[in-house]
């Protein structure tokens, strides 16, 4: 046990040292929770950026493989097809990923923009 626990036992009634201990840990999870919204913006974050990275990336190959159609090497087209497919695959799973953090409007929203919607919401 740690210290603060070896303190609240040391003293007072049963129930008193309950309800310290259970406000002890409603103070920790609270924290926990804290910490664990900003980890989880900032993977929603990263998501999506590698999402739009690998769309970007996408298209650079689809131009691709429009000129090398447009220079009759056909022996080249179907493997970039394969790699846009297999893309197109990775970006999907990616997206659905970062819908099962529930993007929500105030995930980047700094605090002054959190003030301006709670303004802006009281019509």
């Amino acid at each position: 046990m740690d210290t603060a626990g070896e303190e609240i036992v040391a003293g007072g009634d049963k129930n008193a040292k309950r309800k310290q201990l259970l406000d002890l840990n409603e103070d920790e999870k609270v924290e926990h929770l804290e910490t664990m919204t900003q980890y989880k913006s900032y993977a929603k974050i990263g998501l999506l950026s590698f999402s739009i990275l690998l769309q970007v990336i996408a298209t650079c190959l689809l131009f691709v493989e429009r000129i090398a159609f447009n220079k009759q090497a056909y022996s080249r087209c179907p493997k970039y097809d394969i790699a846009i497919g297999f893309l197109v695959i990775v970006i999907i799973v990616i997206n659905i990923f970062t819908s099962a953090f529930g993007l929500t409007a105030d995930c980047c929203a700094t605090p002054l923009d959190t003030v301006s919607m709670e303004e802006g919401s009281g019509h």
